[in-house]
């Protein structure tokens, strides 16, 4: 288990980009991870995905297998 001095320590690395296509699965994988308190940012198109993926510091991607741009 990790040891943190406190919730600014705790949240430093637990921001996460979503980009799925299905908004019930985007609302699914959100609730489950705010849940478990990570930063959610989402989104439903994949140009839109790539500007916030280059433009923000995430630290994990989750994305849809589906997504016309999850091949590169």
């Amino acid at each position: 288990m990790l040891a943190v001095k406190g919730e600014s320590e705790l949240n430093k690395y637990r921001r996460i980009l979503v980009v799925e296509r299905h908004q019930d699965v985007v609302d699914r994988v959100t609730s489950l991870l705010e849940g478990n308190a990570y930063i959610v940012t989402s989104t439903m198109n994949d140009d839109v995905a790539l500007d916030l993926a280059g433009s923000a510091d995430f630290d994990a991607l989750v994305i849809g297998s589906g997504m016309p741009h999850s091949d590169m």
